[in-house]
């Protein structure tokens, strides 16, 4: 969990479920402050298992 952002009377928190992937890229949207925010995912790569 991230945060609290903005100022004591608008406390604002937020999460990004991240379970077996990676953050590869941002993305957002603004007026005169910035708006909205959010993320790509990319899924994990499985490991290669080897054979010994």
């Amino acid at each position: 969990m991230y945060g609290p952002y903005g100022t004591d009377d608008s406390i604002s928190t937020f999460t990004i479920p991240t379970k077996d992937s990676e953050i590869v890229g941002f993305f957002g949207a603004s007026g005169k402050y910035l708006d909205k925010i959010g993320v790509y995912l990319k899924p994990r790569d499985e490991p290669e298992s080897r054979s010994a």
